[in-house]
């Protein structure tokens, strides 16, 4: 008989209105958690800022609406990081001495191009902690880098981590950078953009096994981390059925066009 697995899912990424919440990155989400639901249970650690709703009953109903939605049984913890994503902006109030050490070790994220501590600084380590130790899982999937910077912060023996880079930041931003008219922002970009590779390294390195999208992906991450595991889990959808062949040539593009790579894809 096969031993059911015990997962933790910890994302920054919470579809606190799920019917609304359904592009690529939730849809990515949501197939790690069903592929982990099919062999044992699945809790969930959302690093949300519970400022965007004040409201105690709008929180509750939005786990409500996200549980019944995507199916989960399990438990739902919601640690709330800071407003403002940029960790700089916030020093020396929120911020101490060994979060800024961590900090130039590479446990950051990127939000809009920003390096961010927003999830990874001590408060929000200890917190995730405290849920790990007492939901006592097997395996911790760590979404994006966010998360993955609030674990390599813990000061705990932890199960196997995988990680998930559904995007590789340092090639996101380098095409941001070649998109952007202001050179003001181009430099930023260009600044930031090492420190995501910096980071991926590290977080790489960290992994159990890391999860990229693509073949490609695989390779840029195998590049910048020599010995790290590495797997592809390909992005995927549901069929709904196939539509008529329109009478003249016409392409299709479903994406979020805000996003700049998926401004160049259309161009």
């Amino acid at each position: 008989m096969t031993q059911s697995i015990k997962t933790l899912i910890v994302s920054e990424y919470f579809p606190h209105l799920p019917d609304q919440m359904v592009h690529g990155v939730f849809q990515r989400l949501r197939r790690h958690a069903d592929a982990l639901g099919s062999v044992g249970s699945v809790d969930f650690v959302f690093m949300w800022p519970l400022h965007w709703s004040e409201n105690e009953d709008r929180q509750r109903q939005s786990v409500e609406d996200f549980r019944r939605s995507w199916s989960v049984a399990g438990r739902i913890i919601l640690i709330s990081p800071p407003a403002l994503p940029s960790w700089f902006r916030r020093w020396p109030r929120d911020l101490g001495i060994r979060d800024v050490i961590a900090a130039t070790r590479g446990a950051v994220s990127f939000t809009e191009g920003r390096v961010t501590m927003r999830s990874s600084r001590m408060a929000e380590v200890s917190r995730l902690e405290r849920a790990i130790r007492e939901l006592k899982p097997d395996l911790i999937l760590a979404h994006r880098l966010a998360s993955t910077a609030a674990l390599i912060r813990t000061v705990m023996d932890l199960p196997p981590v995988l990680v998930d880079f559904d995007d590789l930041e340092h090639v996101a931003l380098g095409r941001s950078r070649q998109m952007e008219r202001s050179p003001a922002k181009r430099l930023k970009l260009s600044l930031v953009s090492p420190v995501a590779r910096r980071t991926e390294r590290l977080v790489a390195g960290f992994a159990t096994v890391g999860l990229v999208c693509s073949e490609h992906d695989r390779k840029i991450v195998e590049e910048l981390s020599p010995g790290a595991r590495i797997e592809v889990a390909p992005n995927a959808a549901v069929m709904t059925g196939r539509s008529p062949m329109p009478s003249e040539p016409t392409a299709l593009f479903v994406g979020y066009t805000r996003y700049p790579p998926n401004a160049e894809a259309i161009l």
